[in-house]
């Protein structure tokens, strides 16, 4: 090349380059200052990508192939280069065909573009940054509500967990608490793949569990991005469709009072910057809940002191009715000897009597064991419809001026529940139907595969007084009996649907009710239909 044009060329501050067959023949001061090289023989006869980043090689090479093919392409690329000590600068360049020498060839302009791209780099991890934010704060305010509703800390804690999936577009999230026995018990679940593997009160040993156990034991993050169905680590992969998982501690004060994990279908959707936003989150719902249990637990014992008066003056007169009964009818044998037909009316009054004393001590017995925490259910495969039709037929045989009606029901699958407990679920629902229709009528119980759900629900409806919304929020706690005129002679602590709904939500089931103020009312229990032998091998977990 000619001095004067090898000397403009080298005082040009941009890097200039000019190659021949894809190799250097000429490079500027500029070139081997941007390059980290001593002298521009370094270069010469090198390939013109040979300082180009590899993975950014064949970027360069597609844009060549389309300029040979248009002559009059003007090229313009960002593309990174790796300099002799390792260190990588980002370039724009700009290349147009040219000749050297009476030869074709490209002459490429190259910035220094290092700064520049840093700067836009940091811009939009700020971007992004804010955005988590907003969505953090968005997912808190909308947390902080439910959790300071009206509603239960489980059913508020439910509704968060489907807020957050939500948010962060996650396929499935489940809350569990300790259960003071080395296990952690679900407390709530979201999505709809996990309800069957993971019911509310389903309890599994810690050791058992995949990151949640470890979060909970470590007291930190634990993200697994890459599940392989029906692969093994340290233990069984559920086949539930999740690839990803992370397990998050939830803290109150210095405690672990919860551990939460999410799941998705996608493999590596947890990165750093969603765990972040994971963590702050756990971090303020630890708060929340903390409060949240405060407030339910002085709420709890706020009400349980008022009720406590009431309590006490139904329990007395609930025992004191069956015993005063009970005593008359034992004085008046020990008085005088009455005929055959009249003393065993006395026994069978003395014996209904000593039936009704005994349930009520085992409904009491019951409320204050599932305050302790120490009820238990033993749950097998048990057939709902054989235990309703015994219940029913005991029930038409008392109750004549009731009409028990079954609905006609195909093949339904076993439950897992605990048979004992169910009966006695259902007793106190078919006992209610009975008592609250005093002037008789149909008395309905319809059995029903919920396949959506995966359950076998029992609805019980009766034709009777019905009863207030009001009183259905309250129907469930304990020591409630409603405020309507019409109940106030019909006995019972106000303990029976309490053990209900307990006894149901150990089994893993649910229990609802559906009423009119004007009369009617249906009681509904959802129970988990039992797995078939080749799914209870199957070991469900994070």
């Amino acid at each position: 090349m000619e001095p004067t044009r090898q000397a403009i060329l080298d005082s040009i501050a941009s890097n200039i380059s000019i190659s021949v067959d894809s190799h250097l023949v000429f490079v500027n001061r500029a070139f081997v200052a941007l390059h980290g090289l001593d002298a521009a023989t370094q270069a010469i006869g090198a390939r013109s990508d040979a300082f180009v980043l590899g993975s950014d090689k064949y970027l360069l090479k597609v844009l060549v192939v389309a300029q040979q093919q248009d002559e009059t392409l003007e090229l313009n690329q960002e593309f990174r280069i790796v300099r002799p000590d390792g260190s990588v600068r980002c370039v724009e360049s700009t290349s147009t065909l040219t000749t050297y020498n009476g030869a074709p060839a490209t002459l490429t302009s190259m910035t220094d573009i290092t700064v520049r791209k840093a700067e836009q780099l940091e811009l939009a991890r700020e971007a992004d940054d804010r955005a988590l934010r907003v969505t953090e704060l968005n997912a808190l305010v909308k947390i902080a509500t439910i959790l300071s509703g009206p509603g239960s800390t489980r059913e508020n804690s439910r509704q968060v967990l489907e807020v957050l999936i939500e948010f962060i577009g996650a396929d499935r999230a489940v809350l569990r608490h300790p259960d003071g026995h080395g296990a952690l018990l679900t407390y709530a679940a979201a999505g709809q793949t996990l309800m069957q593997a993971h019911p509310p009160a389903f309890s599994t040993e810690i050791s058992d569990l995949g990151v949640s156990g470890q979060a909970f034991t470590l007291g930190r993050s634990i993200v697994e991005n890459n599940h392989k169905p029906g692969g093994r680590t340290h233990r069984v992969i559920s086949d539930r469709g999740m690839r990803a998982s992370v397990g998050l501690p939830i803290f109150g004060g210095e405690k672990t009072i919860a551990v939460l994990q999410v799941g998705s279908k996608q493999s590596g959707f947890f990165t750093d910057p969603m765990v972040s936003l994971l963590d702050a989150i756990g971090k303020s719902l630890g708060v929340l809940l903390h409060n949240a249990h405060l407030r339910e637990s002085l709420e709890h014992e706020r009400s349980m002191h008022e009720r406590k008066d009431d309590f006490i003056a139904i329990a007395s007169h609930e025992l004191r009715t069956p015993m005063t009964m009970m005593m008359g009818f034992t004085e008046l044998l020990l008085d005088g000897e009455p005929d055959a037909e009249l003393r065993k009316s006395w026994y069978e009054a003395i014996h209904s009597q000593t039936k009704r004393l005994t349930g009520i001590i085992d409904q009491m017995l019951d409320a204050s064991n599932i305050q302790a925490g120490v009820i238990a259910v033993d749950s097998s495969p048990v057939s709902l419809d054989t235990i309703v039709d015994r219940i029913v037929d005991r029930y038409s045989a008392e109750s004549p001026t009731h009409r028990f009606v079954i609905e006609p029901r195909q093949d339904l699958p076993q439950v897992m529940g605990d048979s004992d407990r169910l009966d006695q679920v259902l007793v106190n629902l078919i006992d209610n139907a009975v008592k609250f229709s005093p002037e008789g009528g149909n008395i309905l119980v319809s059995l029903e595969h919920d396949r959506s759900e995966g359950t076998v629900v029992v609805a019980v409806t009766d034709e009777g007084i019905g009863m207030s919304p009001a009183d259905q929020m309250r129907l469930f706690e304990p020591f409630e009996r409603g405020d309507r005129a019409e109940t106030d002679c019909i006995a019972g602590p106000g303990l029976g649907l309490y053990v209900a709904r307990s006894l149901v939500e150990l089994m893993g089931g649910y229990i609802r009710v559906r009423s009119e103020d004007s009369g009617g009312t249906t009681f509904s229990i959802g129970i988990p239909v039992a797995k078939s032998p080749a799914e209870s091998e199957r070991v469900y977990v994070d």
